[in-house]
């Protein structure tokens, strides 16, 4: 009898097709070598990530459908350039928190692996209470917060300049950047 049980890796991620195909191209890789890759993301992209042979869970937040009224609001709320973020994490992030939680404690049934992106809010609270080693992954410069080597907003291309060669300067901007986004992160 064949005892051989394959490692089971839960990739969560949530955005556009630019924060899904990462994940993607993980776990087509991870396939390769006999892990059992499990993509948990917005049904959105259920069709997609399944035509690949990879097992899908969904996660909320449940998004609108594409190309619909309720679909392109959010796309503008989040694409604006001096709120996109906070409508990201007000409007949209943090009120599916608990659904989040809920979909990804059935998604790691069984895993050996988690690994999330950036603003799977749920994902650091899910591998600590599961015990379930956790990998956060980057996919953006943004992510990466550098007193050294500071990014700005696509809205604040002088800021970059202002900043680079000051890191106390730096990280003043940092602080004030994480006092005023913190109250995002509250359910009302």
């Amino acid at each position: 009898m064949n005892t051989f049980r394959r490692n089971r890796v839960v990739l969560t991620t949530i955005g556009s097709l630019g924060d899904l195909h990462p994940y993607i191209a993980l776990a087509l890789e991870m396939k390769k070598r006999y892990i059992e890759p499990v993509i948990a993301t917005s049904n959105t992209y259920r069709s997609r990530v399944e035509s690949l042979g990879i097992e899908f869970r969904p996660i909320r937040p449940v998004m609108p459908e594409q190309e619909t009224p309720e679909y392109r609001r959010m796309l503008d709320g989040v694409v604006d350039p001096n709120r996109g973020a906070e409508y990201l994490f007000k409007q949209i992030l943090v009120p599916a928190v608990r659904g989040m939680y809920h979909d990804l404690s059935s998604a790691i049934r069984g895993a050996d692996l988690i690994v999330t992106h950036p603003i799977v809010l749920a994902g650091p609270l899910i591998a600590q209470q599961s015990g379930i080693p956790w990998v956060s992954t980057v996919l953006s410069p943004a992510s990466l917060w550098s007193a050294f080597d500071p990014c700005g907003p696509p809205n604040m291309p002088w800021i970059h300049r202002v900043l680079k060669g000051r890191p106390t300067m730096a990280r003043l901007v940092m602080k004030l950047v994480k006092a005023l986004s913190s109250p995002w992160l509250t359910d009302r």
